[in-house]
């Protein structure tokens, strides 16, 4: 029973390690969830609407079973709406090795 429960373990375990970088920027599928940080402080005072925000992904993304981006992908956006307690940004665009997708 012991052996039964190591193979469906590592067999679990084995396409978590097989996936690797994608060679091209893709599109992450829709609905993706896309963990980020801004590159710099945003601070109220300073935000415009239509002002260019950039931010990078903190761990990498899965896009197909066996490929993923990894965390150095930039996603460009801008403001589209501020308040005292609200920020909104359409992200539109990923960058990655020189290479651009916009949605």
């Amino acid at each position: 029973m012991r052996y039964l429960s190591l193979l469906i373990t590592l067999s679990c375990a084995l396409p978590l390690y097989a996936s690797k970088p994608a060679d091209r920027l893709v599109a992450p599928p829709p609905g993706a969830t896309l963990p980020i940080a801004l590159i710099k402080t945003l601070k109220p005072m300073h935000l415009a609407v239509g002002e260019t925000i950039t931010a990078r992904f903190i761990q990498r993304v899965p896009v197909s079973t066996n490929s993923y981006l990894p965390h150095k992908v930039e996603v460009v956006g801008k403001v589209v709406n501020y308040g005292p307690s609200s920020l909104s940004i359409l992200f539109t665009e990923l960058r990655w090795k020189g290479q651009t997708v916009t949605r």
